[in-house]
């Protein structure tokens, strides 16, 4: 049986570990990838790099948060990680 996320929390406060969110990551690739991603989150990625993530909220066309997550360059395109419950959204 696999330790519950708090006994891995415990352990990793304990001791010294990884300890890997359950996030997804959305790949966008394309020519036009930068400029698509720019329209659709709240934050400039002109500063996105492989080496360095912006912090980025993913909004409706109104406005209305869908996610928050990073987005980081990932040749070809860019790769945003989002929390996986709000993958749907």
């Amino acid at each position: 049986m696999a330790p519950s996320k708090q006994q891995q929390l415990h352990f990793l406060d304990e001791t010294a570990g990884i300890f890997a969110p359950d996030d997804r990551i959305l790949q966008v690739r394309g020519d036009d990838a930068r400029s698509w991603l720019s329209g659709q989150v709240t934050n400039d990625l002109r500063s996105v790099a492989r080496d360095r993530a912006v912090y980025a909220l993913a909004v409706t066309v109104k406005g209305r948060i869908l996610s928050d997550g990073w987005v980081r360059e990932d040749p070809p395109g860019l790769a945003m990680v989002i929390p996986a419950q709000r993958l749907d959204a």
